[in-house]
């Protein structure tokens, strides 16, 4: 008794859709959180398919799956874009199994199913401010870069990769081999930069030379900064790259020109 009650309490107070079918794939059971998905009371829906309830594409896409499950007898997720009847839509990340009668023969399915619209919103949101940034740094000529100082994880921008000349398909380049992307010179003042940083945390501003792999010679400004746990512990290094190497010619043309005035 006490353990129907436990279901019952779990099935009624959810925000998760929750439902069986038989194996016509009519409602059976399914609590409020399903009514308030479709738009229509617990009683309009219980003993009817997803073709009443549903557009026509979403009703083939429910049921389509609902067969798969009790074919394949085994618990599948998926996730659904559905369009009700009242003119809303949504994304839902379901999960389905199979039910059985007393001999052990599939009679059915139930599912859960969880609306992720507003994550799926927010995801596309993300991805559209990414390309924004990414647009952003690469008319301004400047990456940002991560170092994870606890997982050794780095992570790189489009635009650094575009600055070094460097493949986007391999990961970022660590010690030893970022090394190779510096004259000595460069390295030698960037690596104490960043040895210090990572140290105590000392934020740095470094211009630097760059060699391409393909010979290529860039000059860039590198900015680090480090990020502390709340224990003070530093935990990751941040900051940018930018390619000042049309500043650096003009810088150098007009200590040229100078130089030749005197």
């Amino acid at each position: 008794e006490n353990h129907r009650r436990l279901m019952e309490a779990v099935f009624s107070g959810t925000s998760d859709a929750v439902f069986v079918k038989d194996k016509q794939g009519r409602y059976l059971l399914a609590n409020q959180a399903v009514a308030d998905f479709i738009g229509k009371p617990l009683a309009g829906i219980l003993g009817k398919d997803d073709r009443e309830l549903f557009d026509a594409e979403s009703a083939a896409q429910l049921m389509q799956q609902d067969q798969k499950v009790m074919a394949e007898g085994k618990v599948l997720s998926y996730e659904e874009h559905l369009n009700f009847g009242n003119g809303q839509s949504g994304v839902f990340l379901a999960t389905k199994g199979p039910t059985f009668d007393h001999s052990g023969h599939i009679n059915g399915c139930f599912g859960i199913s969880r609306d992720i619209s507003g994550l799926k919103r927010a995801e596309l949101e993300m991805r559209s401010n990414e390309a924004a940034l990414n647009e952003a740094q690469r008319l301004a000529r400047v990456g940002s870069w991560e170092w994870d100082c606890q997982t050794g994880q780095h992570r790189w921008s489009a635009q650094i990769y575009q600055i070094y000349g460097r493949n986007p398909a391999l990961p970022p380049a660590v010690y030893p081999e970022v090394k190779s992307y510096f004259t000595d010179a460069s390295w030698q003042r960037l690596s104490s930069c960043v040895g210090r940083c990572l140290h105590d945390g000392t934020p740095y501003t470094c211009d630097a030379e760059v060699v391409r792999p393909d010979g290529c010679k860039r000059w860039i400004t590198a900015r680090g900064e480090a990020v502390r746990d709340r224990t003070g512990q530093i935990v990751r290094l941040q900051g940018t790259v930018q390619d000042i190497s049309e500043q650096q010619q003009i810088m150098l043309q007009a200590i040229a020109s100078e130089e030749r005035m005197q």
